[in-house]
């Protein structure tokens, strides 16, 4: 019987937190939007992987990271990293590509800035698909 208690007790909280999670992915799903994780940053681009990549390249390279020449990404995903920095070029569902940037180990206001100005710079790389 107690457990039968506990269980009507916690159910309306875990439905509640589907609830909320549902929303979270339908609204990071929307192109262009930023989002933030605790040391670096997320963006999906309306582009396909290898202009992605290119343009990720580019941008590392505009922030002055010695990115190496000959970096190609694989059929659905490609990585690059360089100092301090790991970037996540990923192909999605959809026929979007996801750059994920992750700065250093810890959480810090500068981290967050620095993996921010990369999207930026994606994002100025790649032409708007009409």
């Amino acid at each position: 019987m107690k457990l039968f208690a506990v269980a009507c007790a916690v159910l309306p909280c875990a439905l509640a937190s589907c609830i909320v999670v549902a929303a979270a992915a339908v609204a990071g799903a929307t192109y262009g939007v930023i989002k933030y994780t605790e040391n670096g940053a997320e963006a999906d681009f309306d582009a396909e992987l290898e202009a992605t990549f290119a343009a990720t390249v580019q941008a590392m390279r505009a922030l002055d990271y010695p990115v190496a020449e000959d970096l190609k990404p694989g059929t659905t995903e490609g990585r690059i990293k360089v100092n301090d920095a790991d970037v996540h070029v990923g192909r999605q569902p959809g026929g979007f590509t996801r750059v994920t940037v992750t700065i250093g180990t810890f959480d810090t206001e500068d981290h967050e800035r620095r993996a921010r100005l990369i999207l930026e710079e994606v994002k100025k790389r790649l032409p708007s698909r009409s």
